[in-house]
This record gives structure tokens, sequence and C-alpha cells, in this order.
């Protein structure tokens, strides 16, 4: 970097494109690029500068506006390089006039296995030029089409072609809806690879649900299912709590802003009693979620010894569920990630939680709030002197107080008293937001 930049100023005559190319013959054998926030014509003379350099098996380029001829010089270049596993063009406003060249240069490469075109505008027409450059070069196994509108029409393209190779595939904000879900539950049953399915935020509901959870059931490849966003409700908790009663094989499970209630969270209660493989559970903002349906949500995970993540982020977890989850957190021996807010805890209850985790010495990360309304940073950190376990002499805690983040390691005296100064964190963090 430092030559780059000594001879960018000593060559202060020289047009950029000169500049540039001369750059990169001072540098050579990359591996992977990433190209940010610069101007088209840059864009362009950076990757023809590339064109020859057959080491780079990453390229991404992000934030800026991709139209033909930087496509053409991206398709070029794609087509020299031989390496080329990963290709990531997110966010750079590709439409699918300018996204064909691309994709025909990316289906005649035989290469690239993890392809990244989230946020852009393929729409369906560029879905369907997706789908033709996965039929084609049968090695993509990763794609993210996310923010793209691809609609149901795009789903029904795509749905025909992931079957062999994708194993994960990521259509976040798409307007799939239950009619583009049902192209893809049909095909599921048949799907050789796939592990990740994540179809958050495409506005579909409990029938939509319905047919992505007969889908799934025929499927034995799965591993991570991802429906935040969508308005399932109730009756499609009640759906998805039949695959996790069935389907051992999913272990994750991402349900956050569902619209789920109190019925629903005692369908998926009812479910995880019977689930013993569990990993990730994340079910926040779900705030139509009541008593008694939330405390008897949160017992059947004393179930799940096998879970690792919970994200139970609700605004009506009080002191009174604080008990079950100390239960969750002794009875889950493998937890390393718990968040509850913008729970309001008093001071005492989140500390009972810290010394929860504190008691075997584990290696976690928990979020949570505690009620410090009225307390100044200094009566924070006397409290938490006295919630901080005396017998644990290396525990550590990162507090947001006010915007700022102070980073604190309590260590026990010869005294026996607790003394709290600034050090980075290294072993145990826990991170409270006031």
């Amino acid at each position: 970097y430092m030559g780059t930049y000594i001879l960018m100023k000593k060559e202060k005559k020289l047009s950029t494109k000169k500049k540039l190319e001369r750059c990169v013959q001072f540098i050579s054998n990359y591996k992977e690029i990433k190209l940010s926030f610069m101007s088209p014509s840059v864009l362009e003379t950076f990757v023809r500068c590339f064109k020859f350099d057959n080491d780079v098996d990453k390229i991404m380029i992000y934030g800026t506006k991709i139209a033909i001829k930087e496509a053409s010089a991206i398709a070029e270049f794609i087509s020299s390089w031989k390496n080329l596993t990963q290709l990531n063009l997110s966010q750079t406003s590709l439409t699918a006039e300018v996204a064909q060249v691309i994709l025909e240069a990316v289906g005649s490469s035989k290469c690239v296995v993890k392809l990244n075109l989230g946020g852009n505008s393929l729409g369906p027409v560029g879905a369907g030029y997706v789908a033709r450059a996965i039929q084609k070069t049968q090695t993509i196994e990763y794609l993210d089409l996310g923010g793209n509108n691809i609609g149901p029409e795009g789903m029904e393209s795509l749905s025909k072609v992931f079957q062999r190779t994708i194993s994960e595939l990521h259509l976040l904000y798409n307007g799939i809806g239950n009619k583009g879900i049902s192209y893809l539950a049909q095909e599921l049953s048949c799907s050789y690879k796939l592990t990740q399915l994540n179809v958050g935020y495409n506005n579909i509901d409990s029938e939509g649900v319905k047919l992505l959870v007969e889908g799934v059931k025929m499927n034995k490849t799965l591993i991570r299912l991802s429906l935040a966003g969508n308005p399932i409700k109730d009756e499609g908790a009640t759906y998805i709590a039949k695959i996790i009663k069935e389907c051992k094989n999913i272990l994750h499970y991402d349900l956050g802003n569902c619209s789920i209630g109190k019925y629903g969270a005692n369908a998926l209660g009812e479910a995880l009693f019977h689930n013993f493989t569990l990993v990730s559970f994340i079910i926040n903002e779900n705030i139509e979620i009541q008593e008694p349906g939330l405390g008897y949500l949160l017992s059947s995970l004393t179930h799940c010894q096998s879970l690792v993540h919970l994200n139970m982020s609700q605004d009506n977890i009080y002191d009174s569920e604080i008990v079950i989850i100390e239960e969750i957190i002794a009875s889950c021996p493998c937890l390393q990630y718990l968040n509850i807010t913008p729970a309001r805890l008093s001071c005492y209850k989140a500390g009972n939680v810290l010394n929860a985790f504190l008691k075997d010495k584990r290696k976690c990360q928990i979020s949570m709030c505690f009620d410090g309304t009225s307390i100044q940073k200094e009566d924070i950190e006397q409290k938490l002197k006295m919630v901080l376990p005396q017998t644990f002499s290396n525990s550590y805690l990162l507090l947001l107080f006010e915007g700022r983040q102070l980073e604190y390691k309590s260590k026990r005296s010869s005294a026996g008293n607790m003394k709290m100064k600034i050090y980075h964190t290294e072993f145990v963090l826990f991170t409270l937001f006031k």
C-alpha cells in the first residue's frame, strides 16, 4: 500500500488510468480484490488492469454503479480468470440487461462457486438470466439475490434449477409471496444439496408457510430456515411447529418479527419439548406474544440442551421471566449467545443472568437492558461490583453507557474487594445496553 501511495504521488503528470495501471504492475499476485464506491471509469480501468492476473479467486465490487461498459469489462475479466470462485456485485445498481452480460460469462466460466447479486434491480427477467447461468455452469453453490424484487415469476425460474447445486439460497426482500413460495416448495423434495434457505421479508403468510412446510418435510438436507419478517401469525407458527417436532435435520430457525401471538407460542413451545437437536432459535420482535405463551415457550427451551444461540429480544420480558432464563442457561451447557434486549431488567436480575453464565466459566456473549434511567455511571459501577461473582477472578464485561463504550475487567484483590479497571475484553464478553 505504501509503495502504491508513493507511486501515485510521484507520477503526478500521468493520467488516472496510467497511474492505476502502474499501481497494478507494482503490486501483483493478488488473491482477493475489493473495489467499492468508485467512479465507473476508474472501476473499468481497475478491472482491465487485473484481467491477466490469474491468481485472483475472489472479487467484490460494492457501491459502484455498473453499466454496460463496465459489465463488458467484468465479463472479459471473468472469462480470462480460471481460478475465480467468488463474485460479489451487491449494491451496484445492476439491471437485468446489464446483469445478462456478466451472467453469460459466469455461465461459461465453470468455476464460480459463490455468487452475490444482492441489492440490485434484476427483477423477474434478471432472475431468469441467473437461472440460465446456474443451469449452464453447474458449479454455483451459494446464491444471494436479496432485494432484487424478483417476484413470483422470478422464483418460478429459479425453482427449476437450484436443486442439484445450490446449498445456500438467500432471497430476502423479493416480493415472492405465497405464489412464489409454492414454486419453491414443489422443488424442495428434489433438492440434493440445499442446507440454508432464507426467504425473510417476502410477504408470506400462513397459507404460504403451509405450502413451504410440506416441501420442507420431504427435504433431508436443510439445516437452516429463516422466515423472519413474514406475517405468518399464529396459524403459520403451528405449521412451523410441525417441522420443529418432526424434522430433526433443521438445527437453526429464524422466526423474528413474524407477528406470532400467544397461541403460536404455545404450539412452538410444545414442539420444542420434543426437539433435542436445536442449535439456534431466533424469535425476536414478536410483540404479540403474551403470557402464558411466553412463559411456556421459554420453559420448553430448557429441554434443548444443544442450544447455542437464543434471541428472545422482546419488550415484554421482565424480572418474572428471568427465573426461567436462568433455568435455560443452567440446562443448556452449550449456550453461548443470549439476546433479551430491550427487556427492562432490574440491575439485580441482570446480575443473576451474569452469574448463571459465570458459574461454569462459560465463554459467551449476552445482550440485555437493565433499568438504569435514574442511575449515574458511578452507581452502575457500584451495583456491578455487587452482582459480579466474587469467586471468579477473570470475568469481563462490556458496558454501553450513554452511547459510550466502557470495558472493564473485574479482579479480586487479596483483601477480597472488587476492583474495576479499563482493559480489553478477552475471555468472556457481556454486552449490556442501557
